[in-house]
């Protein structure tokens, strides 16, 4: 920069036949001004690097020819468009700057690009920076960004487990989603969204209410993930535990039985174990034992939801259907957190089959005239038992119109019959039998119609004879 000086003097001369020569040594000076000549500066870079690399930049200073300018009487600065400064040194044509890229974890290379924004310096008359810029193209090293499963520790039945997944880098920085969401996907098939531009995503699950004791334990892991723009996802595949605590749910026993059956038949009973809902509940951890009033007891196994008792009903002799009735006292286990038995009775019809009593007739195999014979109606069953009357007596009518009378809850009943004396030699034969029976609520009746006797005894009676 700025005007030069040109000086020139005589240093000698001779000749031309001249005596004496006498040169004016006196210098001249010529100025020589600035006609501004343009120095450029140009701007060059690494085309391609790794990530984790470094780009050098380069700016060289050239004439209007190409070739290469040197700095003059101090540097030239060259200042990039990104505040960064390149020093081209006095004496040099150019000077470098090295820039180390980053190393991010996003699917794809990157470019860099970097351009001068001035340049000053060198003593140079006029500097023209090339403003062209130039790129730089940044090649993926594959980078692992971690997608880790949090849960909710701990809630309580009909509660809801919150799952977030999060990136993260090697350092544990977080890490956002780019060009689009990242999708993970859970052991169970559900999904949580990580948006794009957001680091972590959350999913919201509603858990269910069980009827058994204890705490559960929901587990979840990571099985996949995907997208986001990420050169390598890293599931952290470790699973996840939420504990689900009781919140105690009534099961309720309800007994039902068969609602009729014949004499000699046979009663099912069924106890049924259900939910708030009415439906089905299944013992777990053991069997429920459900007592009945009667002390009978019905056990409902192991992963079923109800059980069953057969009870054989009885056969008796009295007329009309009778009516069973059961119901239940108390019901444990099952590993359920609360049984509530339903005590409301429930009822058999037992249905007659005409079973038949037998009244058989006795009396007193002999006695004296004037004695007493006692007749005795009894009632038996098929097997030879006793049968009492119910609801009132069995009256037993006999071939000659005498009546014995078996009392209600009697099984037995006797007549007393006294006999004559007469004064004729040798016994006599009372003959008696059943000639009907009816009462006493019995099914039916079959008198036994064989006649029974007695041998009446003489008593010597005098006879007197007198003569007129």
């Amino acid at each position: 920069t700025g005007p030069t000086t040109v000086t020139e003097s005589i240093k000698d001369a001779v000749g031309g036949n001249l005596e004496l020569v006498s040169p004016n040594t006196t210098p001249v000076t010529t100025t020589v001004n600035d006609v501004n000549d343009t120095t450029t500066v140009t701007l060059t870079a690494t085309p391609g690097v790794d990530e984790n690399g470094t780009i050098t930049y380069t700016a060289t200073l050239t004439d209007k020819n190409g070739a290469p300018v040197t700095a003059q009487n101090g540097p030239v600065t060259v200042t990039l468009d990104s505040g960064k400064v390149i020093t081209i040194a006095e004496g040099q044509s150019s000077g470098s700057l090295l820039v180390t890229v980053g190393n991010d974890v996003y699917t794809g290379p990157t470019t860099v690009t970097e351009s001068i924004k001035d340049a000053v310096g060198g003593n140079l008359e006029l500097v023209s920076p090339n403003t062209t810029p130039v790129t730089t193209t940044v090649n993926d090293v594959n980078d692992t960004t971690t997608v880790t499963l949090t849960a909710t520790p701990g809630v309580d039945e009909n509660g809801t487990i919150t799952y977030t997944a999060t990136l993260t880098d090697k350092n544990g920085a977080p890490v956002t989603a780019q060009n689009g969401p990242v999708t993970v996907t859970l052991d169970s098939g559900k999904v949580i969204t990580i948006a794009e531009g957001q680091s972590s995503g959350s999913l919201l699950v509603t858990v269910g209410n069980d009827v058994y004791t204890g705490p559960t334990t929901v587990t979840e892991s990571i099985k996949d993930a995907v997208g986001g723009n990420l050169e390598a996802i890293d599931p952290v595949k470790t699973p996840v535990s939420t504990t689900v605590n009781d919140v105690n749910d009534t099961t309720t026993v309800t007994l039902t039985a068969t609602p009729s059956v014949d004499e000699n038949g046979t009663i099912t009973y069924t106890a049924t174990l259900t939910d708030a809902q009415g439906k089905p509940v299944t013992a777990q951890n053991g069997p429920v034992t459900v007592t009945l009033d009667s002390g009978k007891v019905i056990t409902i196994a192991e992963g079923q939801s109800s059980g069953s008792l057969p009870v054989t009903v009885g056969n008796d002799v009295y007329q009309g259907p009778t009516t069973v009735t059961e119901s239940i006292k108390d019901a444990v286990g099952g590993n359920l957190e609360a049984i509530n038995p339903i005590k409301t009775p429930v009822q058999t019809t037992v249905n007659d089959i005409n079973d038949t009593t037998t009244v058989t007739l006795t009396a007193t195999p002999s006695v004296d005239e004037n004695g007493t014979i006692t007749y005795t109606a009894t009632l038996t069953d098929a097997q030879g038992k006793p049968v009492t009357a119910q609801n009132g007596p069995v009256t037993v009518t006999l071939d000659s119109g005498k009546v014995i009378t078996i009392a209600e809850g009697q099984s037995s009943g006797s007549l007393p019959v006294t006999v004559g004396n007469d004064v004729y030699q040798g016994p006599t034969t009372v003959t008696e039998s059943i000639k009907d029976a009816v009462g006493g609520n019995l099914e039916a009746i079959n008198p036994i119609k064989t006649p029974v006797q007695t041998t009446v005894n003489d008593v010597n009676d005098t006879t007197t004879v007198t003569l007129t």
